[in-house]
């Protein structure tokens, strides 16, 4: 079984703010949830606007071969 380790959620007005786990699994499964909701919706994330931003008080995380990028 897969989880997202979400901490919180934040919507505001066409922006979306998420905080999970510093790992390549949770990054893995919030894609997964982003392809999901296209899906389903039948909107689409332009993941050129979008941006993926770390807190500088973590260590980088580190791709690996088989982890998607955003």
């Amino acid at each position: 079984m897969t989880r997202l380790f979400l901490q919180a959620v934040f919507f505001l007005a066409n922006d979306s703010i998420f905080f999970f786990e510093n790992d390549t699994a949770s990054l893995n499964n919030l894609r997964r949830i982003i392809d999901w909701y296209g899906e389903l919706s039948d909107h689409s994330i332009n993941l050129q606007k979008s941006e993926l931003l770390c807190s500088p008080n973590i260590p980088p995380l580190r791709p690996t071969k088989n982890s998607p990028a955003i």
